[in-house]
């Protein structure tokens, strides 16, 4: 499975057109979970939940409120030949096995382990890539098959310019990922 970042979600990130929302503490909210973002955060649900590719439906995205800063496309993926596995109940040898999935489904993007963020109990594989566009994260947990991805990046909303990742930028993402809840 390779990036997705398309045109239109960067064109939509520009305009900040309809369906964004700008408040103190915003939450991003699908039908499977929500993250708690700071004060400005943009959330765009342009698009959310139309079907991408036949085991990949796109979730929405969010954006910091500067450019080059961070921009986060949510995602929903199903893998059949993990639907009886989830990364919450296995044990550390699953949780292993499952980052070297990762890191070999993303090898040709130059995949580097960063780390497994926690969400209470809910576990995040979390890896930086570079790819022709430049650097990103990618983070999932997977449950039964489905996968909650997230697509990290920098940009100055030019879909095809990406801008080299600091720290701080890994640690906000990471701060995100903590916030994450299921919807009950």
């Amino acid at each position: 499975m390779k990036r997705f970042i398309s045109l239109f979600f960067a064109l939509l990130l520009a305009l900040s057109c309809l369906g964004c929302a700008h408040a103190e503490g915003v939450t991003f909210k699908t039908n499977y979970y929500t993250l708690t973002l700071q004060e400005g955060w943009t959330v765009s649900m342009e698009d959310a939940n139309s079907e991408m590719a036949e085991n990949l439906v796109f979730l929405g995205g969010f954006y910091a409120p500067k450019a080059k800063d961070l921009v986060v496309e949510a995602w929903l993926a199903y893998y059949e030949d993990l639907k009886d596995k989830a990364l919450w109940n296995g044990d550390e040898a699953f949780l292993q096995e499952y980052i070297d999935i990762v890191l070999d489904d993303y090898a040709e993007d130059n995949a580097v382990y960063l780390d497994t963020v926690m969400a209470d109990k809910i576990p995040f594989v979390l890896i930086k890539c570079e790819d022709a566009e430049g650097e990103y994260l990618y983070a999932d947990t997977m449950s039964n098959g489905y996968a909650i991805v997230f697509y990290a990046y920098v940009t100055d909303y030019d879909a095809e310019k990406t801008f080299p990742l600091k720290d701080a930028d890994i640690e906000q993402f990471k701060a995100i990922l903590s916030t994450f809840k299921p919807v009950k």
